[in-house]
């Protein structure tokens, strides 16, 4: 008896905590549009960056002014 017990708690937290772990990923406030909008800035700043860091290499210090202020933004927003 004390076996079986053991075996469905074990066999339960799995289920229980995947249940939990799903509702807390929902619950987001961001509307769909906001999340497509918010993966769009992060695919874009992304891309700036790689671009930045090939044109600071090649010598432009434009590129180097830019890769700063992703910088600045990244450690503003954290």
């Amino acid at each position: 008896m004390r076996y079986i017990l053991i075996l469905l708690i074990i066999g339960v937290l799995p289920i229980l905590g995947f249940i939990v772990g799903t509702r807390a990923g929902r619950a987001t406030s961001l509307t769909r549009h906001d999340r497509r909008e918010l993966e769009a800035r992060r695919d874009f700043m992304s891309d700036l960056a790689a671009k930045a860091g090939e044109h600071s290499m090649l010598g432009d210090q434009f590129a180097v002014i830019v890769q700063g202020m992703l910088r600045d933004e990244r450690d503003r927003l954290r």
